[in-house]
């Protein structure tokens, strides 16, 4: 008998170590949410230029998908089965888009969307230094919009840590 209640007690302590660690995750996820302000200034100009209302400029807008949700990724979020490219796709693919962009380096304005720089997603590689090398003549700018410590989902095989801009 008192081993059933050994085992008792070491069973609902560990049932409540457990809930009180997901508490604890939770407390930590919502502390830490990133929480962007309404208006945020990445870059103040001492000497801005002014333009003039008849100039022509170029511009792209280009959301790269962290170089990994390419025509093949079957990703989950959109009814398919998988969390993440493979690695060296990955790799491959954002050399193809900074190819792209520094054959299209004449353009005025190029702006990205989900480039990461220490994300799970796309192995911890910054996408950021890679593409801004690539593009000598541009003044680069990252303004994260993505920044969680965790990203629970899928629950067997989870996204995790995320920075984006």
């Amino acid at each position: 008998m008192k081993i059933l209640k050994k085992i008792l007690r070491f069973l609902l302590s560990m049932i409540i170590v457990a809930f009180l660690g997901f508490i604890g995750l939770i407390v930590y996820a919502l502390i830490t949410d990133y929480k962007p302000k309404e208006q945020e200034i990445i870059y103040l100009s001492e000497k801005p230029s002014i333009l003039k209302d008849s100039l022509c400029i170029t511009l792209l807008t280009w959301n790269i998908g962290y170089a990994c949700l390419d025509k093949e990724m079957d990703f989950f979020l959109d009814g398919g089965t998988k969390v993440i490219t493979p690695e060296n796709k990955c790799l491959e693919n954002l050399n193809e888009i900074g190819n792209l962009l520094k054959r299209n380096d004449s353009i005025d304005f190029i702006f990205l969307q989900e480039v990461d720089r220490k994300s799970k997603r796309s192995y911890y590689l910054n996408e950021y230094d890679t593409i801004r090398n690539k593009l000598n003549d541009h003044f680069p700018f990252f303004a994260k919009n993505y920044d969680v410590f965790f990203v629970p989902k899928p629950i067997l095989n989870p996204m995790g840590k995320v920075l984006s801009e």
